[in-house]
């Protein structure tokens, strides 16, 4: 009627008025609201054309949409030096695959073989220098299965009677001087022991350095030598530094060649974990030493309640 005071009807973009409270007016169809955060009571409504892209759309407080921008080009524009972006630019361009897989993919594709080259590629480190092979003229016990053979005898080890014994030297003397100090004494012990037992063969293996530790460690020692009881492995000196070859190794490789017992408190795990050549020796035949000041003691059942007993476990 021509009397009403009402609202004049929308027509085209018109924007719709201010609302108040939590009212929100809906939106036509295919239509963009936007909201300013800065100011709640205003409400922009922009209508896009159905073949507009998916551009980002800037409008300002007045409303006026501004142009298209790219993701990159906002970025640009607001990111500061002082706070990091919140999300991570992606680079439009697909990842590239690396040579050696296109080589085997192509290769793949086309039937054909591929060779690639690992020489750069990084290896596991050397366990040692390098043994050459020699004539099979050594006791099978004796080759490393990773090399040549590092022993060579004109003896037959014998396998009857009791077995050797073979001394952890730098062990057994440590153990005896409570870990703090190399004792002799506990070798000498050790060997006084199994002399007493009527064994023949016993050997204690100690790096060469030990010779020069104290005056007296080493007329003791120098003493046992003389009487067969004591080896040296190889050990030098090179300016200031001390070339050592492990002494632990070699005896391992004199116990399992004859058959021997091994006195030590050690467990031999680094060598037990390289191969099988050793591990009957250390899981079998590795007898703990117990030292209560001079008095040495060994366990009755070495290898547990329900293994061979002492007298037993010493002999072939």
């Amino acid at each position: 009627p021509s009397g009403s005071t009402g609202p004049p009807p929308a027509s085209g973009n018109a924007v719709p008025p201010q609302v108040s409270g939590n009212t929100v007016p809906q939106a036509p169809q295919d239509e963009t609201i936007v909201i300013d955060d800065s100011c709640v009571d205003e409400i922009t409504v922009i209508d896009l054309d159905a073949d507009d892209d998916d551009d980002i759309v800037i409008c300002h407080d007045d409303g006026e949409q501004q142009g298209e921008e790219s993701i990159q080009e906002i970025a640009a524009r607001y990111a500061t030096t002082n706070a990091p972006l919140d999300f991570i630019p992606l680079s439009s361009e697909p990842a590239k695959p690396s040579t050696t897989r296109r080589r085997k993919r192509n290769a793949k594709n086309s039937g054909q073989d591929v060779l690639i080259d690992n020489s750069n590629k990084r290896r596991p480190p050397s366990r040692g220098p390098g043994i050459t092979e020699g004539p099979p003229i050594f006791s099978s016990q004796s080759s490393k299965p990773e090399g040549g053979a590092t022993m060579f005898t004109t003896d037959k080890p014998k396998q009857k009677g009791l077995r050797p014994i073979i001394i952890d030297g730098s062990n057994v003397a440590f153990a005896h001087g409570l870990s703090g100090k190399f004792s002799v004494r506990g070798i000498q012990l050790v060997v006084d022991y199994f002399k007493a037992r009527k064994h023949t063969s016993i050997v204690a293996f100690l790096p060469q350095y030990r010779l020069g530790a104290d005056k007296d460690d080493r007329e003791a020692l120098t003493k046992m030598e003389k009487e067969g009881n004591v080896v040296f492995t190889p050990s030098r000196r090179v300016g200031m530094k001390t070339i050592s070859s492990y002494d632990d190794r070699m005896m391992l490789d004199y116990a399992t060649d004859r058959g021997g017992i091994v006195i030590s408190k050690d467990n031999f795990r680094d060598i037990y974990q390289e191969g099988t050549k050793h591990r009957d020796t250390i899981a079998n035949r590795v007898l703990m030493p117990t030292f209560v000041g001079d008095t040495l003691m060994f366990p009755e059942d070495p290898l547990g309640r329900s293994g061979p007993r002492l007298d037993d476990f010493l002999k072939f």
